[in-house]
Parts: C-alpha cells; sequence; structure tokens
C-alpha cells in the first residue's frame, strides 16, 4: 500500500471551518477491480502522524498553502434550509420534478462567488441521491449497477488541457443530507496520472482519453492508497483543477446519501 503524497487538502479561504483532519480522515489499502469496475478497498483507518502532512496542507502541517489544494468549504444554515423546504413542496404537491431547483441553485452560486472561491462560468448543478449501503454514487448506464471510482474530468475528453480552456470538469460537491457522508479520493491529480504510467511503463503508449487514462492508471496501481473524506451537513469539498479520481461511498449511512454536484463547463454528471 501507497499513499499518494500530491494533492493535499485545506479549508478554503474565508471559511472558519475547524476541520480536525485526523477524524474527518481515513486511510484505504487500495482498489479492487470487479468487472472492469474500481472500488476502494478497506480496512479503513486514521492517517498516521506522519500521512497527514502529506495529505493535509497549512502551516501546522510544515506546508504552505497550496493553490491547486482540495477545499473543504460550507454552505449556510439558511441555504440548506431552501433545501429541505424545496424537498417539502414538491413532496406536498406529489411532483417528481423539484419545482424551484434552479432559483436554489443561483443563490448556491451567488454565496460561493460571495466567499470569491472562483467559480467558473458555465456551471450546472444536480442533486445526486445514492441509497443508503450503496458503495458507490456512480451507476453503469445500462446496468444501473455501482460503477465505482471514476475521474472528476470528462472521462471521454483527450488527455491534457486543451490550449487556452479547461477540461468539462466536476468543480464541488456538497452534502445536502442531514447526516456524514464520505468521500473517496485517490490523491495523484489526473495531470499527473501519465507521468506515473510511463515511469512504471517505460516506453509503453499511454492512453488518450481521461476515462481510459484512469482505467490504466487503477489497474497498473491497485496499492494506490485511496482516501476517505467526511463531509458533515452542508459541507462541501471544491476539487483541484487538474482534477481526481473520486467516488462517494454510502455503505454506512442510515437515510440516502444526498449529494450537490456542481459541475463547469456544462458536464453532465451522469456521464462521470
Amino acid at each position: 500500500m501507497t499513499l499518494p503524497p500530491h494533492c493535499r487538502l485545506a479549508v478554503a479561504p474565508r471559511f472558519h471551518l475547524t476541520p480536525d483532519w485526523a477524524a474527518r480522515l481515513a486511510v484505504g489499502t487500495g482498489v479492487r477491480e470487479a468487472d472492469g469496475r474500481f472500488f476502494p478497498r478497506g480496512p479503513w483507518r486514521p492517517p498516521t502522524a506522519d500521512e497527514l502532512p502529506l495529505l493535509v496542507c497549512g502551516p501546522e502541517y510544515g506546508c504552505e498553502e497550496d493553490a491547486e489544494a482540495g477545499c473543504l468549504f460550507q454552505i449556510p444554515g439558511h441555504l440548506t434550509a431552501a433545501w429541505w423546504d424545496l424537498l417539502d413542496r414538491s413532496a406536498e404537491a406529489g411532483c417528481a420534478a423539484l419545482p424551484g431547483f434552479e432559483d436554489f441553485t443561483r443563490r448556491v452560486a451567488e454565496f460561493l462567488r460571495f466567499k470569491h472561491m472562483n467559480v467558473p462560468p458555465g456551471l450546472q448543478m444536480e442533486a445526486v441521491v445514492t441509497a443508503a449501503g450503496r458503495c458507490s454514487m456512480r451507476s453503469d448506464r445500462e446496468t444501473g449497477a455501482p460503477a465505482g471510482l471514476g475521474p472528476s474530468l470528462a472521462p471521454w475528453a483527450a488527455c491534457g488541457l486543451p490550449e487556452g480552456g479547461v477540461l468539462p470538469r466536476l468543480w464541488a460537491v456538497v452534502n445536502l443530507g442531514d447526516e456524514d457522508t464520505w468521500l473517496v479520493l485517490m490523491g495523484v491529480p489526473i495531470q499527473g496520472l501519465a507521468a506515473s504510467l510511463a515511469s512504471r511503463h517505460p516506453g509503453q503508449p499511454l492512453p488518450t482519453t481521461v476515462g481510459e487514462l484512469v482505467g490504466a492508471f487503477l489497474s497498473k496501481f491497485p496499492d494506490c492508497a485511496p482516501v476517505r473524506l467526511r463531509l458533515g451537513p452542508g459541507e462541501g469539498f471544491r476539487l483541484p483543477s487538474g482534477g481526481l479520481i473520486l467516488d462517494a461511498d454510502a455503505t454506512d449511512k442510515q437515510d440516502p446519501d444526498i449529494l450537490l454536484l456542481i459541475s463547469a463547463q456544462s458536464i453532465a454528471s451522469s456521464k462521470l
């Protein structure tokens, strides 16, 4: 088992959260493959004192703030209350859709801009509900089975950043439920996967799409340790622009997992 030291986590600027990283993070032992899909492998344990500086940035860990760190943030109570009011109104009306959802997502975007979070243009938001006990928020489009770990960048996109632009990507995830939930992250940024593969298999051709690159990395590095990040109600995680391999894990939950997926450049959550 190896713990990737590349992508660190931090509290987003202008947010006054006490993260208690040692209790918020858990380290797995690698990934397992099942029918071409990859899932994090436990058992899960708290990070050691030596591992925390590899996972978290900040002066107390001997690491300066990193602009490319994954950032923890929280939406205010009035927005989480607005979400539950929206659900209650939809249930009372017997409506499968969520009237008022666009207004809710607009207010979320306005709050994030107010907090100077460098919100990219072209945001799309979607609430994704995952049954309690399910190991993945991602589903196979044909069978509905858990699809496991996948890229936060568009899997069909060509590897490498387009000239003068940013790949379609999942920008942030917010826990809209009323209990804690877990995100599962692989620490190597997607933009660094090709270098890892090239070092392990020099001279071999590299995958050409993000999805193929992620699959090849997970297959060749099964002992690369995943990290679980606990998000409390209303808490969110902004992903680094270079992208990460991630999933959500509802196996320990009592109620359905409800996540707000905030995507940039018109990426559709169903294609994650």
